[in-house]
């Protein structure tokens, strides 16, 4: 179980990447970014990011439904 601090770390990447994804940097990079990470064991950094990719994914998933709705 992580502690507050571990879980506040965590909190700060992902919204420093959902932060960095709206301000023009792509998915990829930001894959980069973590096997950049995991080299340096850094996995909590890791944790935080891969939790902003899961949810732009979802969030590109949800509109791509919604679009192909609208169109039919």
């Amino acid at each position: 179980m992580l502690s507050e601090t571990q879980i506040a770390y965590v909190n700060d990447y992902y919204y420093a990447s959902l932060e960095e994804l709206s301000q023009g940097t792509t998915r990829n990079q930001l894959v980069n970014i973590i096997m950049d990470l995991e080299k340096d064991e850094d996995f909590l950094a890791c944790a935080g990011i891969k939790k902003a990719i899961e949810f732009y994914d979802m969030q590109l998933l949800t509109q791509t439904i919604v679009n192909t709705q609208e169109d039919e």
